[in-house]
C-alpha cells in the first residue's frame, strides 16, 4: 500500500508519459521512418510492425488498413524492451499512401492498484485530478468525483436522468461487452471514449476499467484521463508530417525536372550554337555549288554550240577535226550525264543539312519563353525522328502514317520534348529486348473535329500489369542504376497532360507497346483578362 499521499496525488496526475515516436510505414507493414525519441532508451529500431505488435494484432491492424480505415485510435501493445507498456496511434494519408504512427508510453497500472488497495477509495478518487467514475454492473453511476463534473462540464443533478455511464459516452457499443471483458481479465487498459462535454463538444478520454470492492459490493471504476488536446495536438502534427512530406515530395520532383529543363536547354543551346556554326558556310557552300553548276551549264551550253560548228557538213576546218576527236576521245557526253547525278546528289545532301539543322532550331528555340502558339504536330514529330535518328538508324525500322493535320495552341518546344522522351523510350526498349535485335516503330496522327491524336507504336517487350498504371510516375524506371531517371515519361505526361489539357495513355498489345497522345484543338487565342 502506498503510504506518501504526495505520491499518490503524483501518480494520479500522471498516468501517461510523453513519449512520442513518430513515424511512417507503408501497407505491409515496413517501417518507413521513426523518430527518435527524447529518451534515448525508448527509441524503436524495429523495420517492421511484425517485430512490435503481435501477429494477431499486426493481422487486424493491416486488415484496417486495407479496408481504408483513415485514421484510428485504437491503441496496440508494442513489444518494446522496456518496463513500460506502449501503444500505437495512426494516421493515414490516401494522397501520399503512407501511415504514420506515434507510441505512447502507459504507466497507469499504479493507478489500478492505488485506488484498489487504499483505505480511503473516495477520498483518493476526490484527490484525482481525472474523471473517475464508480458503477454497478448494469452501468448505473454510483458515484463521480468533483473533476468528473468539471472535465464534462455537468452537474449533479444531471445524473438523476442520465444515471447511466452509456448516457456519458458517445462511441460504446454496449455495457454488457464491458462486463464481459472484466469477467475475464479483471481490467481493461486504454480504451479510448468519447465522453459528451457540454457545450465544449466531446471529450477525448484514454480509459482504464477494473473492479473494485467496497464494502463488500463489487464495483465497476472508470478512471479517464483528458487527451483531448493530445489527440488534436498529435493530428495537427500528422497534418503537418502530411504537408513537409508531401512538399518535400514536390520539392524533389521540382529539383529533378528543374536539372531535366535545364540540362533540356544546355542541349537546347548547344544545338542552337551548332545550327548556327553549320548555317553559316553551309550557306556560302550551297551558294558555290550553285555558281559552279551555273558554269557547268555555259561550259556545257559552249561545248554543245562547238558540236554544232563542227558537225556542219561546211566544216572542213583542220582544227575542227581535231576538237571532234578530242570530244570522242574524252566521252564528254559522259562527263556531262555524271555532273547531273553529282548537282542531284550534293542537293540532296544540302537539304538535308539544311533540314537537320532547322530541326536543331525548333529544339533550341523556347517560342518565346515557351508562350503558346498555332503548331502542327507533324513538325514536331518530324523534327525529333531527325534530332533522333542516329538512335535508332541501324536497327530499327522507323515509319509514319501522317494525317494532314490542323494547327493546334501549344508549345512547340514543350511538346517536342514531350515527344522525344516518348520516342526515346521506345528505342530504348527496343534496344534493351533480349529476345530481338531489330524493332519497329510505327508513328501515326489523326484529326477529329475536337482533338488530334498521335500514336506511337514499339515492338519492344510488354509493360507488367503490375506496373504499367506507374510508368508516369516520377521517378519510376526499370531501368537498371545510371541508365534512367524515372523522369522522361512523368515530364511528358506532365506537358501533355497538365500544361495542354490533353490525355496520354499506354497500353499493351498483342506484340508491342503503344502510346496514345490527345491534344485539344483550339480555334483561337484566347484573349488577357
Amino acid at each position: 500500500m502506498i503510504s506518501d499521499f504526495t505520491q499518490k496525488k503524483h501518480i494520479l496526475k500522471n498516468p501517461f508519459s510523453s513519449v512520442y515516436i513518430t513515424g511512417t510505414f507503408d501497407k505491409s507493414g515496413k517501417i518507413l521512418y521513426s523518430s527518435k525519441s527524447e529518451n534515448a532508451n525508448i527509441n524503436i529500431t524495429a523495420t517492421s510492425l511484425h517485430e512490435l505488435l503481435s501477429k494477431e494484432e499486426v493481422s487486424d491492424f493491416l486488415n484496417r488498413l486495407t479496408a481504408g480505415e483513415s485514421s484510428g485510435r485504437g491503441f496496440f501493445r508494442l513489444n518494446v524492451p522496456s518496463p513500460r507498456r506502449f501503444f500505437l496511434e495512426y494516421r493515414y494519408n490516401k494522397e501520399t499512401m503512407q501511415y504514420l504512427f506515434r507510441a505512447i508510453a502507459v504507466d497507469d497500472s499504479a493507478i489500478v492498484n492505488l485506488i484498489r488497495n487504499s483505505d480511503t477509495v473516495f477520498e483518493i478518487i476526490e484527490s484525482c485530478p481525472n474523471l473517475v467514475v464508480l458503477t454497478d454492473y448494469s452501468g448505473e453511476i454510483i458515484y463521480m468525483n468533483t473533476s468528473g463534473f468539471r472535465m464534462l462540464n455537468i452537474e449533479g443533478r444531471i445524473l438523476e436522468t442520465q444515471s447511466n455511464i452509456c448516457s456519458l459516452i458517445s462511441n460504446i457499443d454496449s455495457f454488457e461487452q464491458i462486463t464481459a471483458r472484466l469477467k475475464k481479465q479483471k481490467v481493461i487498459q486504454e480504451i479510448e471514449f468519447s465522453f459528451h462535454n457540454k457545450d465544449q463538444g466531446d471529450l477525448i478520454g484514454m480509459t482504464s476499467i477494473f473492479t473494485l470492492f467496497h464494502e463488500g459490493k463489487e464495483l465497476i471504476c472508470f478512471h479517464v484521463a483528458d487527451i483531448t488536446e493530445r489527440v488534436k495536438n498529435f493530428s495537427g502534427h500528422i497534418q503537418n508530417s502530411i504537408v513537409l512530406m508531401n512538399l518535400n515530395d514536390e520539392l524533389k520532383r521540382s529539383q529533378s525536372q528543374l536539372l531535366n529543363q535545364e540540362k533540356m536547354a544546355s542541349i537546347g543551346e548547344l544545338s542552337a550554337g551548332i545550327a548556327h556554326e553549320l548555317n553559316n558556310p553551309l550557306g556560302y557552300v550551297f551558294n558555290n555549288v550553285n555558281v559552279l553548276f551555273n558554269h557547268m551549264t555555259d561550259i556545257q551550253n559552249f561545248v554543245n554550240h562547238v558540236r554544232d560548228l563542227y558537225s556542219s557538213e561546211d566544216c572542213i576546218s583542220p582544227i575542227l577535226e581535231q576538237i571532234k576527236a578530242l570530244d570522242k576521245n574524252i566521252d564528254l557526253d559522259f562527263i556531262f550525264n555524271d555532273l547531273e547525278d553529282l548537282k542531284e546528289e550534293t542537293e540532296e545532301g544540302v537539304s538535308r543539312i539544311k533540314s537537320i539543322i532547322d530541326s536543331l532550331k525548333s529544339f533550341s528555340q523556347k517560342d518565346s519563353l515557351m508562350e503558346f502558339a498555332f503548331h502542327n504536330v507533324n513538325d514536331s514529330i518530324n523534327d525529333t525522328l531527325v534530332v533522333l535518328k542516329n538512335e535508332y538508324k541501324y536497327n530499327i525500322e522507323v515509319t509514319t502514317e501522317l494525317e494532314a493535320m490542323p494547327d493546334i495552341l501549344c508549345s512547340s518546344y514543350d511538346l517536342n520534348q514531350a515527344f522525344l522522351n516518348i520516342i526515346k523510350n521506345s528505342i530504348d526498349a527496343i534496344n534493351e529486348d533480349e529476345h530481338s535485335e531489330t524493332g519497329v516503330i510505327n508513328i501515326k496522327t489523326h484529326a477529329e473535329t475536337d482533338s488530334v491524336h498521335i500514336y506511337i507504336y514499339n515492338s519492344g517487350p510488354n509493360i507488367p500489369d503490375s506496373i504499367i498504371n506507374r510508368v508516369f510516375e516520377p521517378f519510376f524506371t526499370t531501368k537498371s542504376i545510371g541508365k534512367g531517371t524515372g523522369l522522361g515519361l512523368s515530364i511528358s505526361h506532365d506537358i501533355i497532360v497538365n500544361k495542354h489539357n490533353g490525355d496520354i495513355r499506354i497500353d499493351n498489345l498483342e506484340k508491342g507497346v503503344q502510346f496514345h497522345i490527345s491534344l485539344p484543338i483550339v480555334e483561337e487565342l484566347e484573349s488577357e483578362a
